[in-house]
């Protein structure tokens, strides 16, 4: 397996022999050792991760035991990875326990551009139990997306309590609608909308799920560009009585802005499957999906940052990773949402 340690020292070593090499100069070894009592932040064994449309599990097929290719590549990819379930179609699904469960009546909402259409459909617990087992072949674990902008208090508890149950301890956490600070936008009133709005609608879903599923981890609040959210709701937590089980604080980063294109690698493209631009999700190229661990800092108090992506990235993109130190914003976090 490939480890940080070894993936550093190789690639010091192929930076260093190319540049020998260009240079004019051959047959030269190069050694990189690395102390192992090196001290410093530390990156986790599940860092990394892929993020995925809550919408793709209305393939029951997708995420499966069967569907040994993809199996494949998450293992590839890591041994110990995350599968983040999300994004904007997420606030369109609803659940459907079983086969002859009826469609529910659905709010009537604004249709925008860069925003998707209100297009419904159902996550069965078909696709939740091939879940499990997809997830137990690769050792993955999962973050799972529960609506917010169409949901109801009891449909959500009904779902989470059937995932909490099927993943087990392969579920992190529950995270409660996706990039609400855009809910003005399209599924809220704009002259209403705001972190403390959010925070009561968060809270009646978050509780109804609670009730219900006794060890429920939260993740919050998901925003797409609004981080003052983690600061107003930080300030707004303490007043809260008997609060949820919140361990992870979370917005989106697009270093690169939101994509428009699916992109892929020169002589890689797929034959016959798409002649024109491909409009992809939130949670595309140049998108992060980063994370403020409650009760897991590391040594300098720095955020944990996982890159979950959807679509391969662009060849500029693919070296503009980078991990970003906010030290007095996530001691101000970790101080009001620490349990």
């Amino acid at each position: 397996m490939l480890t940080r340690r070894k993936f550093l020292a190789t690639a010091a070593c192929s930076m260093a022999a190319a540049r020998l090499h260009s240079q004019g100069q051959s047959k030269v070894r190069i050694a990189l050792s690395i102390s192992k009592d090196a001290t410093g932040p530390r990156m986790p064994i599940d860092f990394v991760g892929l993020s995925y449309e809550v919408q793709q599990l209305s393939d029951p097929s997708f995420f499966s035991a069967q569907n040994s290719g993809l199996i494949r590549e998450f293992k590839a990819l890591s041994s110990t990875g995350v599968l983040r379930l999300g994004g904007n179609t997420s606030e369109f699904a609803y659940w459907k326990p079983k086969p002859e469960s009826p469609e529910p009546e659905h709010p009537q909402v604004r249709e925008v551009v860069g925003e998707p259409k209100a297009r419904y459909y159902a996550v069965t617990a078909e696709a939740i139990r091939n879940l499990a087992e997809f997830l137990q072949a690769t050792g993955w674990n999962c973050i799972y997306g529960i609506g917010m902008g169409t949901n109801t208090p009891a449909r959500a508890a009904e779902e989470a309590v059937f995932v909490a149950e099927t993943l087990g301890n392969r579920l992190q956490y529950f995270q409660i609608g996706n990039e609400a600070d855009l809910f003005d936008r399209h599924l809220r009133d704009p002259k209403t909308w705001s972190a403390k709005t959010y925070l009561q609608e968060w809270l009646a879903l978050a509780r109804a799920i609670a009730a219900r599923v006794q060890v429920a981890k939260f993740g919050m609040p998901d925003v797409a560009g609004a981080v003052s959210w983690l600061t107003e709701i930080a300030d707004q937590w303490p007043s809260i009585q008997a609060p949820p089980r919140v361990t992870t604080l979370t917005h989106h980063y697009y270093f690169g802005g939101p994509a428009t294109k699916l992109l892929w690698w020169p002589g890689h493209e797929p034959r016959g499957q798409h002649s024109e631009p491909v409009e992809t999700s939130d949670d595309a190229e140049g998108a992060e999906h980063r994370e403020y661990h409650i009760g897991r800092s590391e040594q300098d108090g720095c955020a944990r940052t996982h890159d979950r992506r959807q679509h391969l990235l662009s060849r500029r993109q693919a070296g503009c990773l980078r991990r970003v130190c906010r030290r007095p914003l996530v001691r101000r976090l970790f101080a009001a949402f620490g349990q």
